[in-house]
Order: C-alpha cells, then structure tokens, then sequence
C-alpha cells in the first residue's frame, strides 16, 4: 500500500496558509509607523506656527515702538528750536534730505519706550510754499511751513526690528 503524500503535503501547505496570527501584528505594526509620521508632521507644523506668530509679534511691537518715536518726534518742541537759528555744528547727511536738525551730531539718537529703544533722527529739508504739505482737505498753508523727514529704527524683542521714513510738515 502507498501513501499518497502529495495530499498530506498539500493539507499541510492550505492549513500553515491559513494560520493568521502574525497578521494582526503587521497591522498594528503598520498603523504605528502610519500614526508616527502623522505626529511627526503635526508637531513640525505646530512650531512651525509658533514661530511665525512670535516673530509677527516681535515685528509688531518694533513697529509700535517705532510709530511711538515718530509721535515722539512730532510733538518735541526742542527738536525744531533749532529751525531758524541752527547751530554751526548741524552736519549736512544728505544734499536730498538737507541738515540734520537732531540729533545735532548727525547720528541717531536712541529713544526708550516701555522698555523697547528707537533710534531718531529729524532732518530739515528746508522750507515751503507749494502744495508739498496740505492741510485738511487739500487746501494750501501758508508759507513759513517748514519741511521735515523723520528717519526711526524700532527694536522689538526677539531681534525685531521696523524703519519707518516719514515726511512732516511744521509751521
């Protein structure tokens, strides 16, 4: 009598096939490394957003700082004395901008406000008669009208930092 073991062989073969416990590790295993990399970038994309709105923040507070020191700059009387009467020192910085009205040294000066600096310097360009400074609705001043830039560096935390360049008219 023989044996018929190609039967024997091939149970043996379909029965080890239908053996499925390795296949819930591989699943699990899959979803793992799936989940990782949904995390990883997640988390990458995060700091990412954190950083962005640190330095907009940083950039916003050197830009109040700045806008602060252009104010500042408007509004001090001690600045513009020096109009009508200069000091022989007051140093030409630019043959477009005319003479720097302050500092007297031709160098920024440094402004603190609320802990954050400005660096400020007010040039006199000279004075008017055009239509270059209006007032209200478009309508000409008089003359006497003097011409004014208005040149500040803004430091924020963080080494954020805002120039402003802004044109003043004063009477």
């Amino acid at each position: 009598m023989k044996h018929d073991t190609s039967n024997c062989i091939s149970s043996a073969i379909q029965d080890h096939l239908r053996n499925e416990r390795g296949v819930a590790l591989i699943l699990v295993l899959i979803m793992l490394v799936v989940l990782s990399i949904l995390g990883a970038t997640i988390l990458t994309s995060t700091t990412t957003d954190i950083r962005i709105a640190g330095n907009y923040r940083n950039t916003q507070d050197a830009f109040f700082t700045a806008d602060a020191a252009i104010d500042y700059a408007k509004k001090a009387e001690m600045i513009y004395s020096v109009v009508g009467n200069p000091p022989p020192n007051l140093l030409p910085i630019n043959p477009n901008l005319g003479r720097t009205v302050w500092p007297n040294n031709g160098n920024p000066t440094t402004i603190s406000f609320a802990g954050r600096t400005a660096d400020v310097r007010v040039d006199h360009v000279g004075g008017l008669s055009d239509t270059t400074c209006k007032r209200g609705s478009g309508t000409q001043v008089s003359d006497g009208i003097e011409l004014y830039v208005i040149s500040v560096s803004g430091d924020g935390p963080g080494n954020g930092q805002v120039n402003i360049e802004e044109f003043f008219c004063k009477e």
